[in-house]
């Protein structure tokens, strides 16, 4: 995502270390009012090791050991970072849309005193979806196994966009959509397995 944003004239990147870059400093994008719609791209750092150098603020939680707590601690903003751009676009009094989407998950790692990316576990590629709508007042919850793969047909169809090919996630709302059975993920040479046969993180807490 950082590579397709370098290549446009409006990339607000205030450093071009992004990794020293926290993620409140890019809500001021979505502040940004025109005429015509918008579309504006948040690339996050969210909650990627090392997690105590995430943080803008102080760690707010106090758990098993310093890494959890950080990481805890950075989904915290992260959640606050959506509050703060929800916020700004309600002053607007437009209609609005945001989904939030994160690439991959975490696992347990090193005697259980870390979390890292891991192709080898179930958890690593269990990530929320999230879509936030102006024009939506109840919150709905909807429990059900998407491929990653799939979801450049579900944002066209959130988006708007027509594709010259036909899919189910382009034909359905939400909440209507199928559950994907049999779903596949890639490891780290791009070897195709069945995500029902990776491992669970082992927990210890």
């Amino acid at each position: 995502m950082s590579a397709y944003g370098f290549k446009y004239n409006n990339t607000p990147f205030t450093d071009n270390n992004a990794s020293l870059i926290w993620d409140g400093f890019i809500a001021p994008a979505s502040n940004t009012q025109s005429s015509i719609p918008q579309l504006i791209v948040m690339h996050l750092i969210g909650s990627h090791p090392h997690f105590c150098k995430r943080l803008q603020f102080d760690v707010q939680f106090d758990l098993n050991n310093k890494n959890v707590s950080c990481y805890v601690s950075s989904i915290k903003e992260t959640d606050d970072l959506l509050k703060s751009t929800v916020e700004i676009l309600k002053k607007h009094n437009e209609d609005y849309s945001l989904v939030y989407f994160a690439d991959h998950g975490l696992s347990h790692t090193e005697q259980y005193q870390d979390l890292r990316h891991n192709w080898e576990y179930q958890n690593s590629f269990q990530v929320p979806l999230i879509f936030f709508d102006s024009g939506e007042t109840n919150q709905v919850k909807i429990n059900k196994q998407i491929s990653g793969y799939q979801f450049v047909y579900l944002l066209s169809h959130w988006m708007g966009i027509q594709l010259n090919v036909q899919h189910d996630y382009m034909q359905y709302d939400l909440t209507d959509i199928p559950e994907q059975k049999n779903i596949q993920i890639k490891d780290w040479q791009n070897k195709l397995y069945p995500f029902n046969n990776l491992k669970k993180d082992p927990n210890p807490f």
